[in-house]
């Protein structure tokens, strides 16, 4: 799928998008770690902006990213930082090289659903990856998703696989008690649960 066909899946048009991400802010999402590279990281008012950012932002970065069809610097981004921060190691937050550690890992297991539709940051992506990672505790809290989606797993049982239809429009999550949900990739709802009794649930 073409970025321009993801725009169109997320309802977003060229206008909209020129004028809510500006050209300076696509600079910054792609470029700022070529800055970094290059700044005294060693400063402790820099270091506060990079948790601050990882902390808070991170999300936000890949969905930018995604729709500007420029995904792929965020893995070159992250490995970038990590490697400075191993250098600092006892002047550095361990929660930050965590949450870093955290994000590398969250974009090369979802980059291929993020990338064909930015919303897929949220709706799957998000409430989806491991409940004991940094980045799931520090941002599902202010995941437009968690409200929709808590209802359903919140008592549920441990999700063991989670596949994305190729179109982006479904995916499924199958857990240990046998059972197999299908959710809306557009807004994340629940669509149908299945018995899948006896059966290894694969992705």
């Amino acid at each position: 799928m073409s970025n321009a066909d993801g725009l169109k899946k997320d309802g977003i048009t060229d206008v909209q998008l020129q004028e809510k991400i500006p050209q300076h802010l696509r600079y910054a999402c792609i470029y700022w770690v070529n800055h970094f590279e290059v700044a005294n990281i060693e400063g402790t008012e820099l270091m506060n902006g990079l948790e601050k950012f990882v902390d808070e932002h991170t999300l936000h970065w890949f969905e930018v990213l995604s729709l500007i069809g420029n995904l792929d610097s965020a893995h070159r981004a992250i490995r970038a930082v990590i490697k400075l921060l191993v250098q600092l190691q006892k002047s550095t937050s361990s929660d930050l090289h965590q949450l870093l550690s955290d994000a590398l890992r969250f974009i090369s297991k979802s980059y291929a659903v993020i990338n064909r539709s930015a919303l897929h940051t949220y709706y799957s992506a998000l409430p989806f990856s491991p409940t004991s990672s940094l980045l799931y505790l520090e941002l599902w809290e202010t995941s437009p998703t968690k409200r929709r989606i808590a209802s359903h797993k919140g008592d549920s049982h441990r999700v063991s696989t989670v596949g994305f239809a190729h179109d982006g429009r479904l995916f499924a999550s199958g857990s240990v008690d046998e059972t197999i949900k299908l959710w809306s990739g557009g807004d994340g709802s629940l669509q149908v649960t299945l018995k899948a009794s006896g059966a290894k649930l694969e992705a």
